[in-house]
């Protein structure tokens, strides 16, 4: 069969109209076998290249979503620990809860101590509230609500020692018995979070860990209160390394509304009214309507993928493509039993992993089209 094929090669140039050389009948498959083998190294090194990515991209974003995990366990632990810790004060009589300047003197310091956490406070039984709070715009405050400010909310500006300069806000009602934080933590007898709610100041969305206070005899003195405004989760995600271009972010399971996120985007919008309580000026949105493309898209494949979020009950890889980018995403469940019922999703392009990749294919091609002239070069000097 060999010889026959080469007699016909050679039959078919030789019936040619124009004779070509000797030379060139002979180079001319050995430049083609050489081509067919420099394409077929090209395409499995591509190929080879490709089923690297998937590996790396399971293994990394498994890595990832994890450490993510890891350190927001971490991070939201903090506010209830600094309840338990004040809990533990107040039943073993070491904080007067009576005496109001001890209070807010005590959860100022804690407040700078605990940067990450937003607000610090104690509500009794008689619909009483003092906390400190950090804003948004960095201030330092004391907030107190009570029979002396006709039970409005009042907010003082302090220097850096918390002693109170002035009232920045004189507040509107406040009825801390009328709040998920309270009733739900009184409820349950335990520490829980709240429902994610707007700052009544209209400027953030804020979650609430809460943890019922008692003294010696078990008898309930109030609520204690740790506030974070979730920007600041979203600051702690974006000081996470997400590979170069990765992002994360973390959607509620039940409803699909978005948490907080590693980009700059804020998890809530705007509605510009005039209207007479500030904290309704703002409100959640769902990840499905984020403005930034990855969230958006990534929600979107989640949906399409598990039709509800709250369907995604262990951790998960998807891919997904952005004009024709092609993006990884691992989601996986993040709760606790003091009511957290979230899904942390992380998000990286396949250009990340690809890079590296990309590189040693584009040498492998050099070096065979080199290794292909040589081989060119070499036969036409031979022959």
């Amino acid at each position: 069969m060999l010889l026959f094929n080469k007699i016909s090669y050679l039959q078919y140039f030789l019936s040619l109209p124009v004779k070509p050389s000797l030379q060139t009948v002979l180079i001319i498959p050995f430049i083609l076998q050489i081509l067919a083998v420099v394409s077929l190294t090209g395409y499995l090194s591509f190929k080879n290249g490709q089923k690297a990515v998937n590996n790396i991209a399971t293994r990394l974003l498994s890595e990832i979503s994890q450490r993510v995990q890891q350190n927001l366990h971490t991070f939201l632990e903090t506010t209830q620990q600094i309840n338990h810790n004040n809990a533990n004060s107040i039943k073993l009589a070491q904080l007067n809860i009576q005496d109001y300047s001890i209070l807010e003197n005590y959860f100022f310091e804690q407040l700078k101590l605990f940067n990450q956490v937003s607000l610090i406070g104690f509500a009794n039984k008689n619909k009483e509230f003092i906390s400190a709070e950090i804003f948004p715009d960095g201030s330092l405050t004391i907030r107190a609500s009570s029979k002396s400010t006709k039970y409005n909310l009042r907010t003082y500006t302090t220097n850096k020692e918390g002693t109170r300069t002035g009232i920045k806000d004189f507040g509107k009602p406040y009825d801390t018995q009328r709040r998920d934080w309270y009733n739900k933590a009184i409820v349950e007898e335990r520490p829980i979070w709240s429902e994610i709610y707007p700052h009544n100041s209209g400027i953030a969305l804020y979650i609430a860990a809460s943890q019922p206070a008692y003294d010696k005899q078990g008898n309930l003195q109030g609520v204690l209160l740790s506030n974070l405004n979730l920007s600041k989760i979203g600051t702690f995600l974006n000081k996470l390394k997400i590979g170069k271009t990765g992002i994360s972010f973390i959607i509620e399971r039940q409803s699909g509304r978005l948490v907080a996120t590693s980009t700059n985007e804020k998890p809530f919008r705007s509605n510009n009214l005039e209207l007479q309580l500030a904290e309704n000026r703002i409100k959640p949105f769902f990840a499905i309507d984020s403005k930034d493309i990855k969230t958006q898209f990534a929600a979107k494949c989640l949906k399409t993928q598990f039709h509800e979020f709250n369907s995604v009950n262990s951790s998960k890889q998807l891919d997904f493509a952005i004009h024709g980018k092609r993006q990884f995403i691992q989601v996986l469940p993040f709760q606790d039993n003091r009511g957290l019922d979230w899904l942390i999703v992380v998000v990286v392009p396949e250009d990340d992993f690809m890079e590296e990749i990309n590189a040693n294919t584009r040498t492998t091609i050099v070096l065979c089209i080199i290794a292909l002239i040589v081989a060119v070069a070499v036969g036409v000097l031979i022959l």
